[in-house]
């Protein structure tokens, strides 16, 4: 009797992630079909040839394992959410450094345009005289 397994089911019976069991039924190496966009794993003898049940793993090895690489990465989520803070900071005082320069340069600019406006007007003398 085949039955049919989802990516998640037949990754954790396999030991595998959800991704690699994906590639394997892309490649072949287990039988599946997709339907309505999901993968599902077809259990026939390829399947329980990957399954092995004859290999054992230390489960206090692999248990010391999976709590050193979660705790690598809780290190790296903290470091990066140390870094995404200063970045933020970083952003927040350019902001503030871009706002006051905005505002020099918008002052410069207000300046340049009277001065302008002042050299088109006529002078007071040839407003005095119609010169």
């Amino acid at each position: 009797m085949d039955t049919k397994l989802t990516v998640n089911q037949a990754a954790r019976k396999l030991n595998l992630s959800s991704k690699n069991v994906r590639r394997w039924l892309k490649s072949g190496k287990l039988n599946g079909e997709k339907v309505d966009g999901k993968w599902y794993v077809q259990v026939d003898s390829t399947f329980e040839h990957y399954l092995n049940p004859n290999v054992q793993m230390d489960t206090q090895l692999a248990l010391e394992h999976l709590q050193d690489e979660t705790r690598h990465l809780r290190e790296l989520l903290a470091n990066r959410d140390n870094q995404i803070e200063a970045m933020n900071q970083h952003i927040e005082r350019l902001s503030q450094l871009l706002a006051v320069s905005h505002r020099s340069i918008q002052q410069v600019t207000d300046q340049v345009q009277l001065l302008i406006e002042d050299n088109r007007k006529p002078s007071f003398w040839k407003r005095l005289f119609g010169r």
